[in-house]
């Protein structure tokens, strides 16, 4: 399994002012997509999946975990304690 941060189209940046950089018209653009993470699943060679889930995987040599589920905020409601679920490819 893989995964990488989305970028922005090509098309949405070549509508950007050429003659200065940054500026909000850069910061709106990098907000847009910065957040968005695709991942992979291979097999061999083989791309199987990708795509993106609502779920920010972290690993650590071959565990999967997160700190929230599915459709969850993690950033909704101050915890007391911290759960981590832990994933297994199949």
């Amino acid at each position: 399994m893989t995964w990488y941060s989305g970028a922005a189209p090509q098309h949405e940046v070549d509508k950007l002012p050429k003659e200065y950089l940054g500026g909000s018209e850069f910061t709106d653009l990098a907000e847009k997509y910065k957040t968005k993470t695709y991942y992979q699943i291979f097999k061999d060679e083989h791309k199987l999946w990708e795509g993106s889930w609502d779920v920010k995987l972290f690993s650590v040599r071959d565990i999967l975990y997160s700190y929230s589920k599915p459709d969850e905020d993690p950033d909704a409601v101050e915890k007391d304690r911290q759960t981590i679920y832990f994933y297994e490819l199949k």
